[in-house]
Formats: structure tokens, C-alpha cells, sequence
């Protein structure tokens, strides 16, 4: 797994696969196709310390999912985040 070699442009994050119904603390989603992927990247410009975190969103928000070294990353607009998940 590497950083994809695209660059994307202020308000855009990348996430590691194509999102899960489970969170990474127990958060069950999946109803009205509201998934939690973990944040792998943002746009141009934008705070990298969001990077790594888990975040609930709605797939059809996605604008697109790549395959990168036979890995998806789903692409969403920063705004489309709906929550991030508390690590308690």
C-alpha cells in the first residue's frame, strides 16, 4: 500500500478501500449506505492531520474509486463527511 501518485485538489480526501459497515470502534453502519473508511490522504493544501482518521460517510457522495497496486481508494469531497468516529 502507497501513496497513490495523483494529486487532488483542495476539499478532496482519499480513503483505503471502498468503505465498510463496521467501524473501527464497533459503529455499526450500513443502513441508507452510510459506510466508515479510514482517511489515507487529502487535498492540495489541506490539514494532514486528518490523515488515519475513521470517518462516516454516505457512498454515494464518492466521486470515484481507484485501483492503485491492486488497492481500491475511494475519493470523496471533504464536505461529504458526515462524522469521525472517537477513539475513547
Amino acid at each position: 500500500m502507497g501513496d497513490l501518485p495523483i494529486i487532488f485538489p483542495y476539499g478532496f480526501v482519499y480513503l483505503y478501500g471502498r468503505g465498510d459497515t463496521n467501524g473501527q470502534v464497533g459503529v455499526t453502519g450500513g443502513v441508507n449506505n452510510i459506510l466508515f473508511a479510514t482517511i489515507y490522504g487529502v487535498g492540495v493544501g489541506m490539514d494532514s492531520s486528518v490523515v488515519g482518521n475513521s470517518i462516516l460517510f454516505k457512498d454515494t457522495d464518492s466521486v470515484c474509486t481507484l485501483l492503485y497496486d491492486n488497492q481500491p481508494y475511494t475519493v470523496l469531497p471533504e464536505i461529504k463527511i458526515i462524522g469521525t468516529e472517537n477513539f475513547l
